[in-house]
């Protein structure tokens, strides 16, 4: 199910700043969009999260390669050598909308650098060494938020939301959990490019779904996002699939990445 792919960082380089050479390259995985566990986990979503005690849609954003560029524009200039990161945290948001309570998610371009080597994880521990503002959609435009209006959707996220953290959904929900559910996600934008150059793809698509959560055996599932492309005819190894290189957190500002 799961595959480890190095990227290709001359492709990437033809689509964005020569900066993005001077990257670590990191191994990245991906999760087959047609496989059992994919949809899953996306059926899970469906049932085991409520907005205000109403579903969600499924497809939460859309980035076109332009929105995308755009966010990199922000912190990518700032890789000078190795040992560094880039990537964007989407943030966990409700914007209420003509009344109604929407999952909106709110991006935030954020630079890393390598901080140590963790040889239990076998993982190169990464820290968070500047965050650019927050960002959300305005229409099909990416917008700087104002006044810190992120801040009341981010609280308005954990206020409003619940969620069945059990696979048998005949288990109660409850509130979201601080410093235990999900508030943010990184995807580091190396993998953003590739899924869109693999696919001849000009956006990528967020998928809400649920993923499972393995260090506490009373907490099952965890709201998550997913990354994918428009399915098109292509037959590269990131074709039609869910890209899945990605960190669940709670506020925290280290991730830990296997690299090449």
């Amino acid at each position: 199910m799961y595959k480890v792919l190095p990227i290709d960082l001359e492709t990437l380089m033809k689509r964005v700043s020569p900066n993005f050479m001077k990257e670590d390259a990191l191994n990245l995985e991906t999760d087959d969009v047609d496989s059992v566990e994919a949809i899953r986990r996306l059926n899970y979503f469906q049932t085991n999260l409520l907005l205000n005690k109403k579903t969600v849609m499924d497809t939460a954003a859309i980035l076109s390669r332009d929105n995308v560029d755009f966010l990199y524009d922000k912190v990518g200039p700032l890789a000078t050598n190795k040992k560094c990161i880039t990537g964007v945290l989407v943030h966990f948001a409700d914007k209420i909308n003509g009344g109604v309570h929407t999952f909106h998610p709110v991006f935030q371009p954020v630079f890393l650098s390598l901080k140590q080597y963790d040889a239990c994880s076998m993982t190169y521990v990464y820290e968070t060494t500047h965050s650019d503002k927050y960002y959300h959609f305005s229409g099909s435009e990416l917008v700087l938020c104002i006044d810190g209006e992120e801040q009341q959707w981010l609280l308005d996220y954990g206020k409003y939301t619940t969620i069945n953290h059990n696979k048998d959904t005949s288990k109660p929900f409850s509130s979201v959990i601080t410093n235990v559910d999900t508030e943010s996600q990184l995807f580091p934008f190396q993998l953003i490019y590739t899924l869109m150059d693999d696919n001849q793809a000009d956006q990528v698509i967020f998928k809400n779904c649920m993923t499972e959560f393995v260090h506490d055996p009373s907490i099952e599932l965890k709201h998550s996002l997913l990354m994918s492309s428009p399915a098109i005819n292509n037959n590269g190894p990131f074709f039609n699939k869910y890209a899945n290189r990605s960190h669940l957190c709670p506020p925290c500002g280290r991730f830990g990445f296997t690299l090449i």
